[in-house]
């Protein structure tokens, strides 16, 4: 509307002009409208607001820190994407996702991240709202506008959709049938709780005097309550 009156004025200017005094001052007053038409026009897309803690900190521990790759044993090309501080150092310039170089192997490039496959839209979509508005180490927040609300789900865990998965990705690698305690099948896992279920819960909780689990890193709060949440329902077969 602003940008109709300007025109108005500068048409206005023109038929009145009786001399190259007015015809310059409005050839000018074009290209000043012409630039804050072209510049008005545009919009930055607007991100939503994402939790590091609950939103995004779970994509990297769950893709990108199992053995052999990003944990803080292994460092695989000295990058560990255990917690904030870490994934920060790895190439994250805050407000500039397309800057920053964990983002960029995301979508692609020389060597796209994770090898085995890439993340969902909605994954990379999570990681890129939070770059863009600011990469702040915030908790206790959920996904907004386009992306649904998080919650965490602690009613309906189930040992095939859940359990199995998350083992499979971040404790299989060490607890597999030559160790001593087996995770890898439902029975190794149900017979390691009969005797040391409390001991599993103070080890994922890092509890003073246990031995945290994973060693890459401790997972996040929503996962932590999941598991509880299925071991104290009896660990079902489900």
């Amino acid at each position: 509307m602003v940008y109709c009156f300007i025109f108005v004025i500068i048409a206005n200017i023109l038929i009145m002009a009786e001399n190259r005094i007015y015809m310059y001052f409005a050839a000018a007053l074009v290209v000043l409208a012409s630039i804050l038409i072209h510049y008005g026009c545009k919009h930055d897309p607007v991100y939503p607001e994402v939790c590091f803690e609950s939103d995004v900190l779970p994509i990297f521990q769950n893709n990108c820190t199992m053995a052999g790759c990003h944990n803080q044993v292994d460092a695989e090309e000295d990058i560990i994407l255990t917690d904030y501080d870490n994934i920060m150092n790895a190439g994250v310039v805050a407000g500039y996702a397309t800057r920053s170089k964990v983002y960029k192997v995301l979508i692609g490039g020389e060597n796209p991240m994770p090898p085995d496959g890439k993340l969902s839209d909605n994954q990379i979509l999570i990681i890129r709202s939070w770059i863009e508005n600011g990469a702040e180490n915030n908790t206790g927040c959920g996904i907004t506008d386009s992306l649904p609300a998080v919650t965490c789900d602690t009613v309906n865990v189930t040992y095939s959709a859940f359990i199995k998965p998350l083992f499979d990705a971040v404790c299989v690698s060490c607890h597999n049938p030559d160790s001593v305690s087996d995770f890898s099948t439902y029975g190794a896992l149900s017979g390691y709780l009969i005797e040391d279920a409390q001991k599993l819960l103070d080890n994922i909780n890092y509890v003073s005097g246990s031995d945290p689990m994973p060693p890459a890193g401790k997972l996040d709060s929503c996962t932590l309550k999941k598991i509880k949440s299925w071991i104290m329902a009896g660990y079902p077969n489900n």
